[in-house]
């Protein structure tokens, strides 16, 4: 089970790029869906840009970020102020799919594991 320290917060300023981009790109959109570990790393994403350094493997460290059908952008703005929220706190990043279709607030509602 994972805690905080296994899934830190996202840098509030990444975050805001990450859903401003989600919300409005639709390159960056493909290439979050299609390797949400090379979006995040784009965006300067910690994590992501020393996952190769520390022999981490993206399939897994970043599974929650993966989505089947990526919400639409008019879904991830609606929720922007409670993505924002849920991405800079410590330890949600165990719940995934935030930004499958459709299940934007059901993923954001559910409680992380302690």
């Amino acid at each position: 089970m994972a805690n905080q320290s296994d899934h830190p917060g996202f840098d509030p300023i990444v975050a805001d790029e990450l859903l401003k981009l989600l919300s409005s790109d639709d390159k960056f959109r493909q290439t979050f869906h299609d390797n949400p570990v090379a979006a995040l790393a784009s965006l300067g994403h910690t994590p992501a840009v020393d996952l190769p350094k520390r022999g981490g493997d993206a399939q897994t460290a970043f599974a929650c970020m993966e989505t089947k059908s990526i919400a639409p952008k008019e879904e991830i703005l609606a929720a922007r102020v409670e993505l924002l929220a849920y991405l800079t706190a410590g330890g949600n990043h165990t719940s995934p799919h935030a930004f499958e279709a459709g299940l934007i607030m059901a993923a954001l509602q559910r409680k992380p594991q302690a």
